[in-house]
């Protein structure tokens, strides 16, 4: 489509980020310039479709999932709970284990043999 040099200038026009001077003299060069003019109506035809188009908002749930994927400190932050809870599952069922086996009597006489053993 792009057979004219000046329309890369075109979008920059539709933008309106030209100045009032550069925007006249592109207004000219439209006149006179059919590929332009063409791309122009092309354009202009694309917006008016897109213009009645509701654009949804997605809210910050979205944001906060792509960033949960993407960031890598909120994935280390994601391994570093997991890790976390298991050691913290691990501590306690040993606990509880070492509590169950120290509680019972003849754990009592096994260790005093070991101590009696290793004081010999």
């Amino acid at each position: 489509m792009r057979t004219c040099t000046e329309s890369r200038r075109l979008q920059i026009y539709l933008d309106g980020e030209l100045s009032e001077a550069q925007a006249g003299a592109y207004r000219l060069h439209l006149e006179t310039c059919p590929a332009c003019t063409q791309e122009l109506a092309l354009y202009r035809r694309l917006f008016a479709a897109l213009r009645p188009s509701p654009v949804p908002d997605p809210g910050p749930a979205l944001t906060e999932r792509i960033l949960d994927r993407v960031l890598p400190s909120r994935l280390r932050r994601r391994w570093v709970a997991a890790l976390g809870w298991s050691y913290t599952a691990a501590s306690a069922t040993c606990t509880f284990m070492f509590v169950s086996w120290i509680a019972r009597p003849e754990t009592h006489v096994w260790l005093a043999t070991q101590l009696g053993v290793a004081l010999e």
